[in-house]
């Protein structure tokens, strides 16, 4: 602790606590196993933090991952008061949470890479402008109040995007790939959206907003669907409970 500036020039492991008004600098590569960080701490180019152990990791100060800095998540939950942007490599690797009473800003590469269970996102706010990745198991939105804001494609190989907090699906959003998306909260389509046959949609939610929703597989209606876009179902529907507030066409076939 205290006001002095802390240097390291060699690789460093986080597992205890640094705190006080000073600076930290690592010129090189670090590992953290457990612990508190209280100082702001920018993974550089070149560089790796890598986040093992189940040990708790808490960032009560900023936590900045710069163009091709990278951050590889093995193990634990990452929580604390401190912002978390990334604008180089996040990779999780494991059935991870990230919970800081803070934001999350994505504009770099979120991937979920491992892990066949569920990572869990719960900051008290998240945005996404950069690339999202759902390459195994199932990466959770359960946001704070204002939820997750996108602006970036969101591609799927095999994995799940579960929706439990408000989602604003926002001009520059792309939805891709083989998946499902499950929707239980707030969609919010401020631009058009459409689900390839490849990545299938469910909602026992509420989906609403100016932007249309194409489906392009067989949908269960059973939450409410309202707002002035269109909706298009190119596939067959079973409705089991609801309410529809956009038009809905039945054509021939």
């Amino acid at each position: 602790t205290g006001a002095g500036s802390l240097t390291i020039n060699n690789p460093f492991t986080i597992q205890g606590t640094i705190s006080g008004a000073g600076g930290f600098t690592v010129n090189a590569d670090i590992t953290w196993v457990s612990g508190t960080m209280a100082r702001p701490l920018t993974i550089g180019a070149g560089q790796t933090i890598s986040l093992n152990t189940t040990g708790s990791k808490v960032m009560n100060a900023l936590l900045a991952i710069l163009q091709n800095g990278s951050l590889v998540c093995n193990d634990g939950a990452i929580s604390g008061s401190g912002a978390i942007s990334n604008n180089g490599t996040m990779t999780i690797n494991g059935n991870n949470q990230l919970s800081n009473t803070n934001t999350f800003t994505n504009t770099g590469t979120l991937t979920k890479q491992t892990g066949t269970g569920t990572t869990t996102m719960s900051p008290n706010s998240w945005s996404n402008s950069g690339t999202i990745n759902v390459n195994s198991g199932v990466l959770r939105n359960i946001a704070g109040p204002s939820g997750f804001t996108n602006t970036g494609p969101i591609n799927f190989n095999n994995g799940t995007w579960q929706n439990d907090q408000v989602f604003n699906y926002n001009a520059g959003s792309v939805m891709s790939g083989t998946g499902s998306f499950i929707n239980t909260s707030t969609m919010t389509l401020n631009t058009s959206i459409t689900f390839p046959a490849s990545l299938v949609f469910s909602n026992t939610g509420t989906v609403t907003g100016a932007g249309s929703l194409t489906i392009n597989n067989p949908f269960t209606i059973q939450g409410t669907i309202s707002g002035a876009g269109g909706f298009t179902v190119n596939a067959d529907i079973t409705w089991v409970s609801g309410t529809m507030a956009r038009p809905l066409t039945i054509g021939a076939g």
